[in-house]
């Protein structure tokens, strides 16, 4: 989904954009981000060949919002075009491949290619399961709830950020161009 802004609205624009995400039985994001600043040259260059992919689909067919959590994810950390891992969460259950090969084209990785070739040999190209069943038994149910109640604050403060981004906008002068 894309994101305009008419010059009237700019409120209903932007969280009608953000509704519109939840209101589709699938989604799509690709992230990437960039560096700049005092010491930040080597981020920059890490930072121009990493990429998320991030897919979220309803198990239902409804609409996200009204999935009522039966969502099944996934995300790809990408080096280039090559994916270096991939997560999926189907039901309960978390899977992850890597691809160590794309190791190599991060800039500053010291690892050697003989070593990126025996993690390949191992672990790449190979799903793996990890039933919730595990990953419960290492997270402490406290952590749990102090994430579930994290989600909440974060939650919280997207959605002022966006009306803080919104009274930014709608505050602005500007000019009706022909056309809207």
């Amino acid at each position: 989904a894309s994101l305009g802004l008419a010059s009237c609205g700019v409120k209903a624009s932007l969280d009608q954009a953000v509704a519109s995400l939840g209101a589709q039985p699938t989604v799509q994001v690709h992230l990437s981000a960039s560096a700049s600043g005092t010491g930040s040259a080597q981020v920059e260059k890490v930072l121009s060949v990493v990429s998320l992919d991030m897919s979220y689909s309803s198990t239902t067919g409804a609409a996200l919002s009204d999935s009522a959590g039966k969502i099944n994810s996934e995300i790809s950390v990408n080096v280039g075009s090559q994916s270096l891992a991939t997560i999926r969460q189907v039901d309960s259950n978390l899977y992850v491949m890597l691809d160590a090969s794309a190791l190599s084209a991060v800039p500053g990785v010291t690892i050697s290619q003989p070593e990126i070739a025996s993690i390949q040999l191992i672990a790449g190209g190979r799903w793996f399961e990890l039933p919730t069943s595990l990953i419960d038994s290492y997270i402490p149910s406290s952590a749990k709830a102090k994430a579930q109640a994290q989600s909440a604050k974060d939650t919280a403060i997207v959605r002022q950020i966006l009306d803080d981004i919104t009274s930014v906008i709608s505050a602005t002068p500007y000019k009706t161009l022909p056309g809207g």
